[in-house]
């Protein structure tokens, strides 16, 4: 068993599986307690861990018995959680979780590739400075987030009850999530997009609906209003996957407004990703929660610049 000083260093560590298969997660778990399964996530998708000389491409997947599992320890990079200020909007402060406005442009955490980014997260710790006394992860009170260029409503829990909770509410997908986004072209009326979303093989910093460790992934939209080669769109994702939005639309043809990392030719010009977290509906302990939170004015501004439309036949 590697000790503490070992796991701080960069160090390979090879571990033989025993005669039963076994997820990943499970096995690496167990063999090595002094790592978190949150950290060993990020190691699987860094491409850290191998299994019988192949990358392991997601945590759940099945190691069989008598399999070498590598795992490629690299010291954690400190990041930066020190309170600092931060402009954003306070929706809600509830006892258990606040409900925030994060603006366009602003990272939700700090991350292994940006550790001295000044995120929300440090505008929550100089504003709640209490949401250091739980939990003692790396993301205090974050149980979900929004995309950096996204804006809009972001819930973050201020005890364990609050983290919990409503974790436990988006793991049973029992929090509704409304969202606006402009997309290029003119989509159907309505349409339900139920296609799984993974990690691109190529580009680590996007998603597919061909990728690796693929995910279920569903979204619900419904046409707003109709431009000259545009649409406002209400967008109701069910699941929560990285980029779902954005990779979804995407995949109909319709890709979002001012989306470089997805987007092709931009003849509007979009001031800003073009897609925004309108409202937030949920249950906790017996009381209806309901949240919303205005179009940004990027967004309302450069909606008034287009053309409308009628709707297509």
């Amino acid at each position: 068993m590697p000790n503490d000083k070992e796991l701080n260093n960069e160090k390979k560590i090879s571990i033989r599986t025993g005669l039963e298969s076994l997820r990943l997660d499970k096995f690496l778990a167990d063999s090595l307690p002094e790592i978190s399964r949150s950290r060993f996530r990020r190691m699987i998708e860094a491409g850290d861990i191998f299994v019988s000389g192949k990358q392991a491409v997601k945590a759940g997947q099945t190691v069989m018995p008598n399999s070498l599992v590598e795992v490629e320890i690299k010291p954690a990079p400190q990041i930066n959680l020190d309170p600092h200020p931060v402009e954003f909007e306070i929706i809600a402060i509830e006892k258990d979780f606040l409900v925030v406005n994060k603006p366009s442009g602003l990272t939700v955490h700090p991350s292994t590739s940006n550790i001295e980014e000044i995120t929300l997260i440090n505008g929550l710790l100089h504003k709640f400075p209490d949401l250091t006394e739980f939990g003692g992860q790396e993301r205090p009170g974050i149980v979900h987030r929004i995309d950096k260029g996204t804006s809009g409503i972001l819930i973050v829990a201020r005890n364990e009850r609050g983290l919990t909770e409503i974790c436990r509410l988006f793991k049973e997908r029992l929090i509704q999530k409304h969202y606006k986004a402009l997309v290029y072209g003119q989509p159907e009326k309505e349409g339900l997009v139920e296609v799984p979303i993974g990690r691109n093989p190529v580009h680590r910093n996007k998603m597919s609906c061909y990728g690796i460790a693929m995910k279920d992934s569903s979204t619900r939209y419904k046409v707003d209003k109709y431009f000259e080669d545009a649409a406002l769109v209400d967008v109701f994702p069910k699941t929560g996957r990285t980029h779902q939005i954005r990779v979804h639309m995407a995949s109909l043809g319709h890709v979002l407004m001012g989306d470089e990392l997805y987007g092709s030719g931009r003849k509007h010009q979009a001031p800003r990703l073009m897609l925004h977290a309108f409202g937030i509906e949920f249950d906790y302990f017996g009381k209806t929660y309901s949240f919303n939170s205005p179009i940004s004015e990027k967004i309302t501004t450069f909606i008034s610049t287009l053309e409308p439309a009628e709707e297509p036949n």
